[in-house]
């Protein structure tokens, strides 16, 4: 009797999970933005690499940066540190290390007007860093758009 209900509970269920071919609904396109930059590569296993996306800053979806520039990990519960002093030109990495997603955009929240191009255009998850370069001196405060409490600032100098 019990192995008769949970047949009949599997079969309902598999009944409402696959559409019928009249439910069943056309494809749609989706907009291309953000645009792509260059094309696919391969790595040495021969299987094609996603390739990158312009956000304004790059979002690597390798995991943590090995460029050799300034580092801001994310942890969760905010950046670490809250204060980096950087030179005019060098990269900054924003590493994701939480197990959740974290969107680093300029202050103020939510228009990120200060400095419009220091903006991750989107949420990136567990193992991504976002980089971007400081062209300018100054002083930049950030937020983590999901999240606006949780703040950091980056002091350029010359």
């Amino acid at each position: 009797m019990a192995l008769a209900i949970i047949l009949i509970g599997v079969a309902s269920f598999m009944r409402k999970s696959a559409p019928l071919p009249s439910e069943q609904k056309e494809d749609v396109t989706l907009p291309t933005s953000p645009e792509v930059v260059g094309e696919p590569a391969v790595n040495e296993d021969g299987e094609e690499e996603t390739p990158m996306v312009e956000l304004g800053g790059v979002i690597d979806v390798g995991g943590p940066s090995s460029t050799g520039g300034a580092v801001v990990s994310y942890s969760g519960s905010g950046f670490s540190p809250a204060t980096k002093t950087v030179s005019v030109g060098t990269l900054v990495s924003f590493e994701n290390e939480s197990p959740k997603n974290v969107w680093v955009a300029s202050d103020p929240h939510p228009t990120h007007t200060d400095h419009g191009e220091f903006d991750a255009k989107r949420a990136y998850g567990p193992g991504e860093t976002y980089t971007f370069t400081f062209s300018e001196p100054g002083t930049y405060t950030y937020h983590n758009h999901l999240n606006a409490g949780e703040k950091g600032t980056i002091v350029v100098t010359q």
